[in-house]
């Protein structure tokens, strides 16, 4: 029944893992698919299909922020108005809701569902016109194991420049209110328990339409294997001056809707393929992607309260990108 079990295994575990981190999914997926042998129906379908699973994990996970998108919830409706007209409460930490402990969450949407479906559709629309035309294309082109192994490596000198020069500039610290009356600073939208004084308060970018536009702008460079969708949105996302929780947490809900997008699209492109071994194969990829991705997607927001950087991920990326040449030389 279980065909391709192992090899199934593998790559749901990778992509549930690679995903949401800054070091491309679509880079491990193919590499590893070469690796297994995968055959090549197999290796059309699979690697776009599971990525339904890390995509649940995050409705999941903010069921919350996405559940009053639904048209028959009572909150859709709520203070709906013109994309470039909404207030949007996204850096104002005064509104960040405490998740737990260690920190808490800011609403980097509208509390309205129209409004936060219309964010992100406006952050969706560039990768859906650069991905509708030009997929193809750059898959076929970069889709070598140089070519990965070139995106790897430049990627991770990026985001080790990045967080050494660039990134002292962009972090930014504000306070929030606790149920105990008192204020505590925040970093990055992470609470620590350091009380602050009112005065201490510093505020963030507003998260408007025009910058989920860039932020989707920054995304479509994740059409190229190697590069990170998530690495390319956070890093793109802190050069304008947002902190890096607001854009990680921006690059979660952002991957929904243009992720759905890739799977539907690719499986109507190649229905054809769909034996119902394929379909076995791909509901199991998306139930264990879905799992991993769970944990991923956890352990990278405790990793960012704890590190606060991500170059350790930039020298992965290059140790990678070097071992992938050395393989391909010898």
């Amino acid at each position: 029944m279980f065909e391709h079990f192992w090899q199934v295994l593998l790559l749901s575990m990778i992509e549930g893992i690679t995903e949401f981190l800054p070091i491309s999914s679509t880079a491990h997926l193919i590499l590893f698919g070469g690796l297994l042998e995968v055959n090549e129906d197999f290796d059309v379908l699979f690697p776009v299909v599971c990525q339904l699973g890390a995509i649940l994990a995050v409705v999941v996970i903010y069921w919350h922020r996405f559940k009053v998108m639904l048209p028959w919830n009572p909150d859709f409706w709520k203070s709906a108005s013109l994309p470039f007209s909404i207030p949007v409460p996204g850096s104002d930490v005064s509104s960040a809701r405490q998740e737990n402990e260690l920190g808490g969450e800011l609403n980097v949407l509208p509390q309205g569902g129209f409004n936060a479906l219309v964010f992100l559709c406006i952050a969706t629309l560039p990768a859906l016109v650069i991905g509708f035309f030009l997929d193809d294309l750059f898959e076929t082109i970069f889709k070598s194991p140089t070519s990965i192994a070139a995106a790897l490596g430049l990627g991770g000198v990026v985001i080790i420049l990045f967080e050494k020069y660039l990134i002292k500039r962009n972090s930014q610290e504000g306070c929030v209110s606790k149920d105990d009356g008192r204020q505590y600073f925040e970093r990055d939208g992470f609470v620590s328990g350091r009380e602050a004084s009112s005065g201490d308060c510093k505020v963030g970018v507003v998260l408007s339409a025009g910058i989920w536009f860039k932020l989707g702008i920054f995304q479509t460079l994740a059409i190229l294997p190697g590069v990170s969708r998530s690495g390319a949105t956070i890093i793109g996302g802190m050069l304008i001056g947002l902190t890096r929780a607001q854009v990680t947490l921006a690059s979660f809900f952002m991957a929904v809707p243009v992720l759905c997008a890739a799977s539907f699209y690719k499986l109507l492109k190649n229905y054809h393929l769909l034996s119902s071994q394929m379909i076995i194969d791909l509901s199991l990829g998306v139930f264990l992607s879905f799992i991993v991705a769970m944990v991923a997607i956890r352990w990278l927001l405790n990793y960012i309260i704890r590190k606060d950087s991500f170059a350790i991920f930039g020298w992965y990326r290059i140790a990678l990108s070097a071992i992938i040449i050395w393989a391909h030389l010898k």
